[in-house]
């Protein structure tokens, strides 16, 4: 395994932890009226204020809190921002339990933490999430598997661990699976 890879899994196990709680304590409402609007692998969400789309192709859709003018090359992550991308379920998949499976399979040393959120419009939603352990250094990152009306979708988050908005940062995929609604094209 590549080490950036493991890292960004070992990032995402740390992050999870506690989220929940975290989440509920912040007043943050993800506003109906923003541009920003995520419609990929049968979930929809408006971006939280301040983030927009910087990246999309076929295997997801990035945002995040920075201005991308340069679209030709990799996506970089300005320091002391954050991106969070979607992801539907990759085809080599023949389930939800053996993409999750693969990711444990992945990182090993990811911290994998299962929460329960209420997603205003479907319900209790189950989800997976892999964190790196706190001792982690630079690029953090979670990843949150869950379902959302039998359609598997994983959120991943990145961001430096020394950027001002680390608490932020943490609390938004908790926010946008809680707020998403289910998309048909």
């Amino acid at each position: 395994m590549r080490p950036q890879r493991l890292a960004k899994t070992l990032v995402a196990i740390g992050i999870c932890i506690g989220l929940s709680v975290q989440s509920r304590a912040q007043n943050f409402t993800i506003p109906a009226n923003t541009s920003c609007v995520v419609k990929l692998a049968g979930i929809q969400f408006n971006c939280p204020v301040g983030w927009k789309i910087v990246e999309e192709n076929d295997r997801g859709t990035t945002i995040g809190d920075f201005d991308r003018p340069d679209k030709t090359g990799n996506l970089t992550i300005p320091s002391g921002r954050g991106s969070l991308t979607v992801y539907r379920m990759p085809k080599i998949y023949r389930s939800f339990k053996e993409w999750v499976y693969a990711a444990t399979k992945n990182a090993p040393e990811a911290i994998r933490t299962d929460v329960t959120l209420t997603n205003k419009t479907v319900g209790p939603v189950n989800v997976v999430c892999f964190t790196s352990p706190d001792s982690q250094r630079g690029l953090i990152y979670a990843s949150y598997f869950f379902e959302i009306t039998t359609t598997p979708v994983n959120i991943e988050l990145h961001y430096q661990r020394t950027s001002p908005r680390a608490s932020e940062y943490r609390t938004t995929p908790i926010r946008i699976i809680e707020s998403l609604e289910p998309y048909r094209p």
